[in-house]
């Protein structure tokens, strides 16, 4: 869904489904948290002009999200 490093181009919200934040890329990687609805995240870099801190993947069974650009963010 996300990689640690990327730019920061949206904010997400959990509707269905499980998502893992993790610290990089598998398999070294070490699991930060787990979201599900009504989880967001993204905010962060939006908000600071960065790049994501985590990598984020979906759940076995796959994950659903609205996700809000940064211009739709901003507007909010």
């Amino acid at each position: 869904m996300v990689r640690r490093g990327a730019p920061a181009e949206r904010f997400y919200v959990v509707l269905e489904g499980s998502l893992t934040a993790l610290t990089g890329d598998e398999p070294d990687a070490a699991t930060l948290s787990t979201m599900s609805a009504p989880d967001c995240f993204g905010e962060i870099a939006l908000l600071e002009g960065g790049r994501r801190t985590a990598t984020i993947r979906a759940g076995a069974d796959g994950a659903r999200l609205l996700a809000l650009d940064r211009r739709a963010f901003e507007a909010l």
